[in-house]
């Protein structure tokens, strides 16, 4: 990727994903070990819609950089979210076993996923995806900030 930071987001439904997932090919080994560990089959579908998605975004972002990784494959890309002893944590993105600087979240709720992607090491994404319920003021207070309070309201 270019030297500029960017902030990719994107989103689709377990759907979308169709027969990409069989086999799931494009997995690395690292990535078939952490769904291999997912037994809820909503979960496992959502997973690998995630996967999907982040790596789709990516992989049209290498190709329109003009660096010389144009032909980056699916594979190539590796989303992991575990640590050596299998525990969750942030996903991180390594290409060709490297790891990249960037922040990434993935998100999903009811079918539909999300995928933020900051490649500017100082910008961090996140992505939480809830119900649409009526909220208690104390609520909204724990989570959301002034900012964010503000804007709901005026919506």
């Amino acid at each position: 990727m270019n030297d500029r930071p960017r902030l990719l987001t994107q989103t689709c439904d377990v759907q979308s994903l169709g027969s990409h997932a069989d086999g799931a090919r494009w997995l690395s080994p690292a990535e078939q070990d952490e769904f291999a560990r997912l037994r809820d089959g909503r979960r496992r579908s959502e997973w690998l819609a995630g996967r999907w998605l982040l790596k789709g975004m990516l992989q049209c972002s290498f190709a329109g950089d003009g660096g010389g990784t144009s032909g980056v494959e699916l594979c190539d890309i590796e989303v992991l979210s575990r640590d050596v002893l299998g525990r969750g944590r942030r996903p991180r993105v390594l290409l060709d076993s490297r790891l990249l600087p960037w922040h990434v979240s993935l998100a999903h709720h009811d079918g539909n996923v999300w995928a933020a992607v900051s490649t500017d090491p100082d910008v961090h994404v996140g992505i939480d995806v809830v119900p649409a319920e009526p909220m208690t003021h104390d609520a909204g207070d724990l989570w959301f900030t002034i900012n964010e309070l503000q804007c709901s309201r005026r919506s």
